[in-house]
């Protein structure tokens, strides 16, 4: 009975988006069956949302704390106790000159931050080096709106909708701690948030890139001499230019169509769905 929002490309004409129940949709399956298989649309435009402020002395919403926002979902964390909220950015010794330039914008004028300021502490632990700034607010702040833990990681809906240039400035800052170029056009990240992985598609999409997302089965593992269990991850790669002899997404109007790669019919026993209800036209 679901229903997923799709279209066809066909050779002689193309299928005008429609909802389609899961078990009518044909995947794409090759370099030439695209010619009658189902692309899934994926909205590459976003309402504009208010910004909630950051409480306590706050913090400007800029292309600077956009930045440090993207670090901070990439690599960084917090701590949080009754007397204490510490922000924690991390990186390795290559990076750590292009680290400091960063953080530079923010500067405390007197013997303690006021409105708005950030004074970071540098230590170096092994192999990194870790940047920290006390402001509770801004801690709460960041763990609410993009969680804590990297399995708790996410990109709120209120990102999606701001101007070209804070969204390249948030993402820029994400790839400066996490994922690497594959080519000129190709960029692969990977997370064991599902949230994070799903948001960082929405952002990378309404920049104009075209995104697939892999799942990677967790198991043990060893790092450093010591053996881990390593949860599933979920790798999203995105080109930056399409390349026109691969089965890759379109775009039409405010949405990009990716191929179907397969259906799976779920065997498992009945489970207890919800309906959201709508004015008027409850079709989708």
């Amino acid at each position: 009975r679901q229903r997923k929002y799709v279209r066809r490309k066909l050779v002689w004409q193309e299928e005008a988006a429609a909802f389609v129940k899961a078990k009518d949709i044909h995947p794409v399956a090759g370099k030439y069956s695209h010619q009658s298989g189902h692309y899934w649309a994926s909205p590459t435009k976003f309402a504009s949302l208010p910004i909630p402020p950051v409480p306590g002395r706050g913090l400007d919403i800029n292309l600077d704390s956009l930045w440090m926002m993207g670090r901070y979902v990439a690599d960084g964390w917090s701590r949080l106790t009754d007397h204490r909220g510490e922000l924690v950015l991390c990186c390795g010794k290559k990076k750590l000159q292009a680290m400091e330039k960063a953080l530079a914008c923010w500067t405390r004028k007197g013997a303690r931050c006021e409105q708005g300021e950030l004074s970071w502490y540098r230590r170096e632990i092994r192999t990194e080096f870790q940047f920290s700034a006390n402001h509770r607010g801004l801690v709460e702040w960041l763990r609410l709106h993009f969680g804590h833990l990297a399995h708790n990681k996410t990109i709120p809906g209120w990102i999606l909708g701001l101007p070209e240039e804070h969204r390249r400035s948030f993402l820029d800052g994400y790839l400066s701690g996490d994922g690497y170029l594959k080519g000129p056009q190709l960029v692969k990240d990977s997370t064991v948030s599902r949230a994070l992985a799903f948001g960082l598609k929405a952002v990378v999409q309404s920049l104009g890139g075209t995104v697939s997302i892999q799942t990677r089965e967790g198991g043990q593992m060893v790092i450093e001499g010591r053996a881990v269990n390593a949860k599933q991850s979920y790798i999203v790669e995105w080109r930056w230019k399409v390349c026109p002899d691969h089965v890759q997404t379109f775009s039409r109007g405010n949405h990009a169509f990716l191929p179907i790669r397969r259906v799976v019919r779920d065997e498992a026993s009945p489970r207890t769905v919800f309906n959201l209800s709508v004015e008027d036209d409850e079709s989708y």
